[in-house]
């Protein structure tokens, strides 16, 4: 339905109304979701860290090496340990450079 501005009527106030609810209506849709980014952000580095362990003791295998010592090599000592998340969850300001 198509009206001019001079003819607006009863929809001017719905109009209104549709600008004060709709703002607040993706307010509550974005903050619904803000939660999920940083999971998903920490599973897909989690996984990114098991599949270069994999690589890692691909490498070892074949050159018949231990997996930390390719990891050494690779400067990747942190994935070769027993739990890439136990790494993950260090704290971070204690960390030296």
């Amino acid at each position: 339905m198509v009206t001019g501005p001079t003819l607006a009527g009863s929809f001017l106030p719905l109009h209104n109304l549709s600008v004060l609810v709709w703002p607040s209506l993706i307010a509550v849709h974005v903050c619904a979701y803000l939660w999920r980014p940083p999971r998903l952000i920490a599973l897909r580095i989690i996984e990114l860290g098991h599949a270069l362990k994999k690589t890692l003791r691909l490498v070892a295998k074949q050159r018949g090496e231990t997996v930390a010592d390719v990891g050494h090599e690779a400067g990747a000592e942190n994935v070769c340990g027993p739990s890439l998340k136990a790494v993950l969850d260090r704290d971070w300001d204690q960390v030296e450079l």
